[in-house]
């Protein structure tokens, strides 16, 4: 059995077996999750999605959360930063170690790392264009200004000094 913490201080223990494997499988259709609990891949896959991993979290610990009157939404709101990795940690080891042989134990840690590995990858370039464009809309944001300041002060395109001679103009003199 694994463990996790969430942000109230509330300890929450993942155990698969196989009745906790079935049950988890008519719950995870019941919540619509579109995931086949049994299929590595899928499971791994989809747990890389933050939203997807609460949601089978919460399948995991339903019993627990129903003793405690916890809804699957409250549940959500206990998961941030640091326990959203801790619990996919329990939750991926608990769910490799329900696998009768080690090999396909096996196989299922590495598709958990490669998961997780690629994630950070993609995170981390997501991460580099984003900033890119940042610095890009950075960038022309202070030409723009620069631009608009040298117009400013050398009073070209200002259009203030024709303004000026035609209040001049239309004012009225005795």
């Amino acid at each position: 059995m694994r463990s996790f913490t969430d942000i109230l201080g509330d300890e929450w223990n993942i155990s698969i077996n196989l009745g906790e494997m079935r049950r988890m499988e008519e719950r995870a259709k019941f919540y619509n999750l579109g995931v086949a609990v049994t299929a590595p891949e899928d499971v791994i896959t989809r747990i890389q999605d933050p939203y997807m991993l609460a949601d089978l979290l919460f399948v995991a610990v339903e019993p627990q959360a129903e003793q405690r009157g916890i809804s699957s939404k409250e549940f959500g709101f206990r998961l941030a930063g640091d326990v959203i990795a801790d619990a996919k940690k329990a939750f991926t080891e608990e769910y490799a170690d329900f696998f009768p042989n080690e090999s396909q134990r096996d196989k299922v840690r590495a598709l958990a790392e490669s998961a997780d590995r690629i994630g950070q990858e993609v995170l981390s370039r997501s991460i580099d264009r984003r900033e890119a464009a940042l610095d890009e809309i950075k960038d022309r944001v202070i030409r723009e200004i620069e631009t608009l300041t040298a117009r400013a002060v050398s009073g070209v395109g200002s259009g203030n000094s024709a303004a000026s001679s035609a209040s001049s103009e239309s004012t009225p003199t005795e």
